[in-house]
């Protein structure tokens, strides 16, 4: 008697419940529609009352076309004041409908829809990615556009950095003008160029005495001012002493000029030389970022 008296009040209760109509949502006012990178952030004003279930967002994916049309919708809580709408593309101009719904599972009501303003997302831009494995020599470098400190007078001029022969050198002061480390080679670029690598190799002699043991880098735009930005390990090998050693920085350095610095050598001595000295550029690849969100749209 119990259980039918119980089951007798749980679906008068469901009659009761499915005969009251559903609440109409409170409107919503003052929709924002501000562009971002591939996006866009919508605003609103909340009723101070909020009595609705979650807001509807739509807006047609290819605005203004006369072939295709695509209405999406994106739901956004009662709690929310805002959205962002991202994946969208710079070449459209896009309007936002705004919408608050109440909804029990069987019926849906909504309330009145608020328009955006058109808006178009800004441009995504072009995306520099640095290919580790593609180094191109810098061509071009004559002697007038390198410095050297100190320059020994008696041999070693600086323009055998350049010839790529082996069995030549440079070589720092020694018997006059002698300054202590760091000594270095200064490349004097007419315009900005990227260094990513050094390779050298060292004076062909049997006494290891100034070999560098640790470089160095140092950048400027005008040639006056001057920021060290980046040092190697130190004890760098020289051995075999025919070999082409080569340097990674950590990135590549962007300057009008450069300084190779050398910090540290073999035997503490107050000279430095060397056969060759090479710059390296990384080879780059421009990517469009909203030319390929178009493809991918």
């Amino acid at each position: 008697m119990r259980n039918l008296f119980y089951l007798l009040f749980v679906l008068l209760f469901i009659s009761c419940s499915d005969n009251t109509p559903l609440e109409a949502p409170s409107d919503i006012a003052k929709l924002t529609a501000k562009p971002d990178t591939g996006s866009v952030v919508l605003t609103w004003d909340m009723p101070s009352d909020s009595s609705y279930l979650y807001i509807d967002v739509s807006y047609d994916k290819y605005p203004n076309s006369a072939d295709t049309s695509e209405i999406i919708h994106k739901r956004a809580s009662r709690y929310a004041d805002s959205l962002v709408i991202d994946g969208l593309l710079h070449k459209y101009e896009y309007t936002f409908k705004v919408q608050p719904f109440n909804d029990n599972g069987d019926d849906k009501v909504g309330g009145n829809t608020i328009e955006s303003e058109k808006v178009k997302p800004i441009r995504r831009p072009v995306k520099r990615e640095y290919i580790e494995d593609d180094l191109t020599q810098i061509e071009g470098i004559t002697p007038d556009m390198i410095d050297t400190h100190t320059q020994e007078p008696s041999e070693g001029p600086k323009e055998n950095l350049l010839d790529d022969d082996i069995n030549t050198y440079w070589h720092s002061a020694w018997s006059s003008g002698v300054e202590p480390l760091p000594h270095w080679v200064q490349f004097n670029f007419k315009e900005e160029q990227e260094v990513v690598t050094i390779k050298y190799t060292l004076r062909q002699t049997s006494d290891p005495s100034g070999f560098p043991t640790q470089f160095g880098l140092a950048v400027s735009q005008d040639g006056q001012d001057w920021e060290r930005i980046w040092e190697s390990e130190e004890e760098l090998p020289y051995d075999p002493g025919d070999a082409v050693f080569t340097i990674n920085l950590d990135k590549n350095h962007k300057a009008q000029y450069f300084r190779v610095l050398i910090l540290k050598n073999q035997g503490g001595t107050n000279f430095v030389h060397l056969s060759t000295l090479k710059l390296f550029t990384m080879g780059l690849d421009k990517i469009d970022l909203e030319k390929k969100a178009e493809e991918n749209y």
